[in-house]
């Protein structure tokens, strides 16, 4: 649930999944419906770029996968962790506002919670992954300053995969930043470019199939002041004004 605005998926008795929206539309109630696919979502299948397939590689570090809604931000999540799931022994833990794609344990063992019914709030699981042996962890939002803080922690000795709604790099890092508060920023900010390893941002080709930009921060330069961080060698915009990378 959001503003406005509720997100779930539905099971039908004959195991049709769907995503639905329940939103408003000048001031009356809306409904959209999103077929999901029995099949889990793979690389291969998604046709996803070789950048993409990279960070499936990756033991450690912060992967942000951004879009608007229905671009393939989970798809593709699914994906990197399905061959994650497929080539190496992990354990794999998702923290999810509903299940979309239920992944069946292969070469990883693997965890899906939902908020709510699993785990009271994303903060809750985050703390629990904390103290257990989990390997590679994935969350389909980052609702409030102690997440973020939990998941950058988190991300330094495993790998964190996080989506968040943003329509650019820039976008979705500033939309990072904005839920904590101004003071906590620059640590945050530093944090982060410790373990940030790249911004995806999704949109849906016309055949239905996500496409995916991709930045990888190398290197990332750290702003003292509050500002967003720079992606794929842009200077870093911060309220001082422009601070560019060092010569």
């Amino acid at each position: 649930r959001t503003d406005r605005q509720v997100v779930s998926t539905f099971t039908f008795p004959d195991g049709l999944r769907c995503r639905y929206r329940v939103f408003a539309e000048r001031g009356v109630p809306a409904l959209s419906l999103h077929i999901l696919s029995p099949q889990v979502p793979t690389v291969q299948s998604l046709h996803l770029p070789k950048s993409i397939e990279r960070f499936t590689e990756l033991r450690r570090g912060f992967l942000l996968l951004a879009g608007p809604y229905g671009s393939g931000r989970t798809s593709t999540a699914t994906a990197i962790l399905e061959a994650i799931n497929r080539t190496r022994a992990e354990r794999i833990v998702t923290v999810e506002q509903s299940i979309e794609y239920p992944l069946a344990a292969a070469k990883s063992l693997v965890e899906q919670q939902e908020i709510g019914g699993d785990t009271p709030s994303y903060e809750a699981a985050l703390r629990q992954s904390l103290d257990d042996d989990s390997t590679v962890l994935m969350v389909d939002d980052v609702p409030n300053a102690v997440a973020l803080s939990l998941l950058v922690e988190l991300a330094a000795s495993r790998l964190v995969l996080a989506t968040v709604t943003a329509t650019t790099a820039a976008k979705a890092l500033e939309h990072l930043l904005s839920v904590a508060s101004s003071s906590a920023v620059p640590d945050i900010q530093s944090a982060l470019a410790d373990v940030l390893e790249g911004v995806a941002v999704l949109r849906v080709k016309p055949n239905g199939l996500p496409e995916a930009k991709v930045s990888v921060p190398t290197p990332l330069v750290k702003v003292p002041i509050a500002g967003s961080l720079p992606v794929a060698g842009r200077p870093a915009r911060s309220r001082a004004g422009v601070v560019p990378p060092p010569s």
